[in-house]
């Protein structure tokens, strides 16, 4: 056993121990599945939301009162960073169509390529518009239907 005190033998262990290591770190990474997905491409885990308050926003371009909410959907998202905001078309158009939708009706925040309903133990919308509220413990708090305001979604969440 004369080679394990070689300089050789513990410059390779060493390398074989690092590589070991980049390999586990990279096949952990590899099997993480994310739990929702951008209209963007960006991915993520709904556990991202946790301590946060979130608006998620049903909406479709044949839903007028859907076309009067979304600008105060877009200001609300933009006045309070703390509150996640996204949208769900509700004909769930794919890639490229979702895309056009998203321009069409002037949504300026992330939209879910998916409805969250089921993940997230909720029911789907029978009427538009509709937003349902989860509270930073990632329960729902409340579903409001009809069209909302900047002022409707801040008392619903507790904003003065």
């Amino acid at each position: 056993m004369l080679y394990l005190k070689t300089p050789t033998y513990k410059v390779l262990m060493s390398n074989f121990t690092f590589f070991k290591m980049v390999l586990l770190s990279i096949l952990l990474c590899a099997c993480a599945k994310s739990d929702y997905e951008l209209a963007d491409g960006e991915k993520g885990s709904f556990s991202d939301w946790k301590g946060k308050w979130v608006l998620i926003n049903y909406w479709a371009t044949w839903c007028e009162p859907c076309h009067q909410e979304i600008p105060e959907f877009n200001a609300f998202s933009k006045m309070h960073n703390d509150v996640v905001v996204l949208g769900v078309n509700f004909d769930q158009p794919q890639g490229e169509a979702l895309n056009k939708e998203i321009t069409q009706m002037g949504v300026e925040f992330p939209v879910l390529t998916q409805d969250p309903a089921n993940a997230l133990h909720f029911n789907s919308p029978s009427v538009l518009p509709m937003t349902v509220i989860l509270n930073p413990q990632g329960k729902v708090h409340a579903t409001l239907l009809g069209p909302q305001t900047q002022t409707t979604l801040a008392k619903a969440i507790g904003i003065k």
